[in-house]
């Protein structure tokens, strides 16, 4: 029988296709860099990112501190973040999330496979160590789940490091007093409390409920364009959902997106070149609906590896 990835690619006896088995590679690469420099931004270091490449085994980009000193970094896809902050409190929280979830996954893999990983090894040696192990992995039930848990990974630390906006703005309160006005004070949320279920207004008191504001700013920008890395970032930073610039020119790419332009713009060589743009609202809704797909299949086959092991 030919099972189904969670991208819908047949991937014959694996778990996952050769596609998604790459990304997991790309995105153990990018871990194993970034969990690397987690030191640097811990300790206050403030950088000056010349990284034009993150996340591949050999040396190339420099990485430049402000007193100078100037180190290898790892070359890979285009990532640019912008300066890091001098103490940032989200370190501590991404840092263990990371590590915690690198160590679950060691824990799913066969106890042989253990010997050449040392016991109190780090995230940075974990993640390497799991690049060797991703064809492995492709072929445990849970393969899906891992790479999606790879991804988030990757997601925590890209926001780490690429610095969103000290506070989210949700948009004005709009509640109406006792003495019927409308409260028109602008609601924020701080950006170390960006998992809060609630905000309340610093007027009024009131509390809002996130998630719906989120869905409110969301459900405004639908008919808006945007590249795939706008629309990624937006996403990220507003909708709190990971949906990677790669994801979005994937969805393209199968037919599921349809591109609704061009942009032109320019790089930092003063090249020209032309982006394509996207409806933002036609990403979110094919990103649910691959998602609500790749839930259902995932339940299928969690039922199908039940009822074998019964």
């Amino acid at each position: 029988m030919t099972n189904v990835c969670d991208c819908t690619r047949p991937c014959g006896d694996a778990f996952a296709c050769r596609e998604c088995t790459a990304t997991a590679r790309e995105n153990l690469r990018h871990i194993a860099d970034l969990t690397a420099a987690l030191d640097e931004k811990r300790a206050k270091v403030r950088t000056n990112w010349d990284v034009s490449n993150v996340g591949a085994s050999k040396p190339a980009k420099r990485w430049r501190v402000d007193d100078g000193e100037h180190t290898t970094f790892a070359a890979s896809p285009t990532f640019t973040p912008s300066a890091a902050l001098g103490f940032d409190p989200r370190v501590s929280r991404v840092a263990d999330r990371v590590h915690n979830g690198l160590v679950g996954i060691v824990r799913e893999m066969p106890d042989e496979t253990w010997g050449s990983l040392a016991s109190d090894a780090g995230s940075h040696q974990i993640a390497r160590w799991l690049l060797h192990q991703v064809t492995a992995i492709r072929l445990m039930p849970t393969a899906g789940e891992i790479f999606d848990l790879l991804g988030r990974m990757v997601g925590d630390l890209h926001r780490l490091f690429d610095n969103p906006p000290p506070a989210l703005f949700l948009g004005e309160c709009k509640m109406i007093g006792d003495d019927g006005t409308e409260c028109t004070e602008s609601l924020y949320l701080d950006a170390d409390k960006v998992t809060s279920a609630e905000v309340a207004c610093p007027r009024c008191g009131i509390t809002h409920d996130v998630a719906e504001r989120r869905k409110v700013l969301m459900d405004g920008v639908n008919d808006y364009l945007g590249t795939a890395k706008e629309i990624s970032r937006l996403l990220r930073n507003i909708a709190g959902s990971d949906v990677s610039e790669r994801r979005i020119r994937e969805y393209a790419g199968h037919g599921l997106l349809t591109r609704m332009g061009t942009r032109r713009e320019y790089g930092r060589d003063g090249a020209a070149r032309d982006v394509a743009t996207y409806r933002i609202g036609d990403v979110r809704r094919i990103a649910d609906d691959v998602q609500q797909r790749r839930d259902e299949r995932r339940a299928k086959k969690r039922g199908r590896v039940e009822g074998l092991s019964a």
